[in-house]
């Protein structure tokens, strides 16, 4: 397998021989097109002289048909083989295309194989770790909140807390209404008499002013 990688000729031979292939595979399509031709000449030659009653004739025509046809088996065999070894030939540039270009990722992953040796990994990935524990340990120290460390007097605030309570009663026992103030029944309807005769008299005046302006 080494000729496939040491001679850079191998493409341009390959290419050479498939051209001079094809050529010789035209060539003898082009002379079975011309054999068929005589064949077809000596079919029509023997059907005109059988016609004319010349059998003679027409059985030397038969026998050039079949010279012609024995020609045209050989020059399709040969054809067979000449159009067999062009098609190997392209599926083996093929191939060498192929096993060159997979030879070349092999040597490209040797060559980043080597920069990821498997210690270089196992480092890489310790420090992912510790920059990751380090990153959480800086989210938990800013997440703790500011001042959760001062001590406070309890019974002092227990203390304060007494003393705003006595202050919020003494404030709802200020602000309390005034128990209401009995008044006897006869009062209520003398005051009511006084509140409609009053409202009589303010009447009687509207009513007068309202003639006085009508008069006028």
């Amino acid at each position: 397998m080494s000729w496939l990688f040491g001679k850079p000729r191998a493409q341009t031979v390959a290419k050479e021989s498939i051209t001079k292939l094809k050529e010789s595979s035209l060539i003898l399509e082009k002379r079975e097109n011309y054999l068929q031709t005589q064949i077809d000449k000596e079919v029509k030659s023997a059907k005109a002289h059988l016609a004319k009653n010349n059998k003679r004739k027409a059985l030397e025509a038969l026998k050039r048909k079949k010279q012609w046809e024995e020609q045209i088996n050989k020059l399709a065999n040969t054809r067979l083989n000449v159009d067999t070894l062009l098609m190997t030939i392209e599926n083996s540039k093929v191939d060498l295309e192929t096993v060159k270009v997979m030879k070349q990722g092999a040597e490209a992953m040797k060559v980043m194989q080597s920069e990821m040796k498997i210690e270089k990994v196992e480092d890489a990935m310790d420090d992912v770790r510790d920059q990751m524990a380090n990153a959480q340990t800086i989210s938990e120290a800013l997440s703790e909140p500011i001042g959760s460390g001062v001590d406070f007097d309890e019974d002092e605030l227990l203390k304060e807390l007494e003393e705003f309570e006595s202050e919020l009663i003494d404030s709802q026992l200020g602000d309390a209404i005034a128990p209401p103030v009995f008044i006897p029944q006869h009062e209520q309807v003398h005051s009511s008499s006084m509140k409609n005769s009053t409202t009589d008299e303010k009447e009687q005046e509207e009513f007068a002013q309202l003639q006085a302006e009508l008069a006028m």
